[in-house]
This record gives C-alpha cells, sequence and structure tokens, in this order.
C-alpha cells in the first residue's frame, strides 16, 4: 500500500458524504478482510474441492451480512442491497 486513495472512494458512502481520512482507513480495512476471502474461494473453486469451499463461503457470506448491516444502520441502501443479495448468493453457493 503506498497511501494513494482507491479509485473513486466516494462510491462507498452515501451521496452528499465528504471522503476523508476516515474513506482511506475503511477502504484498506475492508481489503485486508476481503481480498485474502476471495482468493482463498477462488482457489479452492478452482480447484473443484466443493467440500472446502462450502465453509469459506458460509464465512464470506455471514461477512457480506454484517456488511449489509451496517450499510442498513449507516443509511446506506447501496451497500445495505449489494452486500445483501452478496450475502445470499455465497450462502446459497455454500450448499
Amino acid at each position: 500500500m503506498s497511501g494513494d486513495p482507491p479509485p473513486a472512494p466516494g462510491l462507498i458512502l452515501p451521496r452528499g458524504t465528504a471522503v476523508n481520512g476516515g474513506t482511506l482507513l475503511y477502504a484498506h480495512a475492508y481489503g485486508a478482510r476481503a481480498i485474502p476471502l476471495a482468493a482463498v474461494t477462488l482457489a479452492l473453486l478452482a480447484t473443484g474441492d466443493r467440500s472446502a469451499a462450502a465453509p469459506v463461503l458460509a464465512i464470506v457470506g455471514l461477512a457480506q451480512i454484517g456488511d449489509s448491516a451496517i450499510g442498513v444502520q449507516q443509511r446506506n441502501p447501496g451497500m445495505a442491497v449489494c452486500a445483501g443479495l452478496l450475502a445470499v448468493l455465497h450462502l446459497a453457493s455454500a450448499w
């Protein structure tokens, strides 16, 4: 991480909210969780090991439920709906 802001960090904020240092912190914290989970999930799916992929997909789905709850709490409909849909997709893929 070079300290450069991610592209369009304001996309994760409710309309009218200013981009500040907290935005960059949130983006890096989210990336620290999302990138390893996505890499493990994709690697397991690529190997065809469905028995190992199912628990990881369930964990990713639970994380998305948390993101959706944060979106609801922050009154950010885009985050609430998108994370909620991704939670359904991940949890359904786990079974």
